[in-house]
């Protein structure tokens, strides 16, 4: 009976180890992973994207550029993932905050967050990401825009701002404002608050669209 007793102990305790051994790989995967994707914006930072290499990634990572290659496959997709850690900070504010309001002015509050997130990334990041290499700003389809139009239907919904033009229209207009808000203040070499000017900005931006529903 003892015996018996020890055996199922015993293949319960090799069933529990082998669940935990996935967790663990999964674990060292994600610090893997997120070691690469540091050092990748560390460089990109202090080098500029396109003279840093794969290699001085991998190096500086301290991994192999095989190992690179195992979870990106390229330069851009940790671009990518820059600005998919971005849009979970937009969604938390629109989930939380945003859609449970009335207003336009909630449009602007969305896009000075925005200016918040380019500010605390710092100056020497955003002169390599503010350029016309930068193709990612026209991929459509990312959350942070998904969710301006969901905002602005809203508003348009209420009648905060006209409904004429179509939602995705509207968001055009407001991150072309953003952008160049951005690329001003890389101009100057970061001074001043761009939390406030891109307030401002996108504030003029949607006063063009509150059009006669407001009036």
């Amino acid at each position: 009976m003892a015996s018996k007793k020890a055996a199922i102990c015993g293949i319960l305790m090799a069933d529990t180890m082998e669940k935990a051994q996935p967790t663990k790989r999964r674990q060292q995967a994600e610090r893997s992973r997120n070691e690469i994707y540091e050092a990748s914006m560390r460089l990109f930072t202090e080098r500029g994207f396109e003279a840093t290499t794969i290699r001085d990634i991998a190096e500086a990572a301290g991994v192999s550029v095989g190992n690179f290659y195992h979870y990106y496959s390229t330069k851009s997709d940790v671009l990518e993932e820059h600005f998919a850690r971005a849009d979970a900070g937009f969604r938390e504010l629109i989930d939380l905050n945003l859609l449970e309001r009335k207003g336009s002015d909630r449009i602007v509050e969305y896009m000075e967050h925005y200016g918040r997130l380019i500010q605390s990334a710092g100056f020497d990041l955003a002169k390599q990401l503010y350029s016309y290499r930068t193709k990612i700003f026209l991929k459509g389809g990312r959350p942070m825009q998904t969710m301006l139009v969901k905002l602005v239907l809203d508003c348009q919904r209420e009648g905060s701002i006209e409904a004429e033009t179509p939602a995705e229209e509207v968001c055009r207009f407001i991150f072309v404002s953003a952008r160049g808000v951005a690329l001003d203040w890389c101009l100057r070499d970061g001074a001043g608050d761009i939390e406030a000017e891109m307030g401002e900005h996108v504030a003029r931006v949607v006063r063009a669209f509150k059009g006669a529903s407001t009036s």
